[in-house]
């Protein structure tokens, strides 16, 4: 009887000692709460180091309404399995960003996400960012500044996608399943060209012309330079792609000359996008003109939309009903 009695003590003393440890672990976390403000920013600098794919889904977020408009756009990426739900979906955010707002993103989306800051840093001898519109910050990251942030390194393409802009059905072919990859053989992917506002255009085809010049550039696209001159003679403005939904390879815009060529758009006189408004719909549609290529084998531009993708917070309302993820088991 001694034994057994002993045992059983021995059991009941593993038992509170197994509840005594996980109490304290408790404490620990509540202590380090407490001196720390905030734990779940321990928990989404471990969802930061998730990258399950090479290939993710990027969006950029400037204010609290880019936020309302974005729980459209995540659930319609899984409501149409646009993406698979391994795959990265990338927020890129000023470093004043809430932590609140990226727990609330977290519980839009059962896929992982990770959060990026952003500097929106102006060339030197212009005004302060804050100064400048968010759009035009918006072009400037999309046009140079993404290419050099490292979050965006890691991957081998990346679909760009603007809060306010959703899928509302399936694709429809082959090049649709990949997303947000393409094909090999592609650089870049996005609906165009289409004519373009003559109103953001100030300058743009000369500079490109005299960069060519000075560099000693052929396009290498000449179906694209075909359209690019013809509709600047004829009409006056320049041809655009759809910037709002388009993937990029990302060894491509890492290339020295493409990112001399945004660089010298970005941080050189005339600072037009920020000044001027250049738009990165036109000057998507320049690089692909530069640096892209077009012969009789291979065409690494792939001018297509998605037959499902919308545009707009309000059309994108329409079509889905919200759903809270945290209520949802993984």
């Amino acid at each position: 009887m001694a034994i057994i009695s002993s045992f059983v003590r021995a059991k009941r003393a593993k038992a509170f000692f197994v509840k005594t440890a996980s109490v304290l672990s408790i404490l620990a976390l509540l202590i380090v709460y407490l001196i720390d403000g905030d734990i779940r920013r321990l928990q989404i600098h471990s969802i930061e180091q998730i990258n399950v794919e090479n290939h993710a889904v990027g969006i950029l977020l400037r204010n609290d309404e880019d936020i309302e408009d974005l729980k459209y756009n995540l659930r319609a990426l899984r409501k149409y399995e646009i993406v698979r739900k391994e795959t990265p979906i990338c927020i890129f955010h000023e470093d004043t960003f809430p932590v609140e707002k990226k727990w609330d993103i977290m519980r839009m989306t059962l896929n992982p996400i990770s959060f990026h800051v952003v500097n929106f840093e102006v060339p030197e001898g212009l005004v302060s960012a804050e100064d400048i519109d968010e759009e035009r910050l918006k072009q400037h990251f999309w046009i140079s500044g993404a290419w050099e942030h490292p979050a965006v390194g890691q991957f081998e393409t990346i679909m760009r996608l603007d809060a306010d802009s959703c899928f509302v059905s399936v694709g429809v072919d082959v090049e649709d399943i990949h997303l947000p990859s393409m094909r090999g053989r592609y650089v870049y992917r996005s609906n165009g060209p289409n004519t373009g506002d003559s109103a953001l255009i100030d300058g743009l085809y000369n500079f490109t012309v005299n960069y060519m010049e000075a560099n000693g550039i052929t396009p290498s696209h000449p179906e694209l330079w075909e359209t690019v001159k013809h509709m600047w003679i004829d009409e006056g403005t320049l041809p655009v792609f759809d910037t709002s939904f388009e993937v990029h390879r990302i060894p491509f815009f890492k290339r020295h000359d493409v990112m001399m060529w945004h660089t010298s758009i970005t941080e050189s006189e005339p600072y037009s996008v920020l000044k001027n408004h250049w738009n990165e719909a036109q000057i998507r549609v320049l690089t692909m003109t530069l640096f892209g290529t077009k012969d009789s084998v291979d065409d690494n531009v792939l001018m297509k939309d998605h037959p499902g993708y919308k545009h707009g917070k309000e059309i994108c309302a329409e079509h889905f009903e919200i759903v809270d993820t945290s209520s949802r088991s993984a």
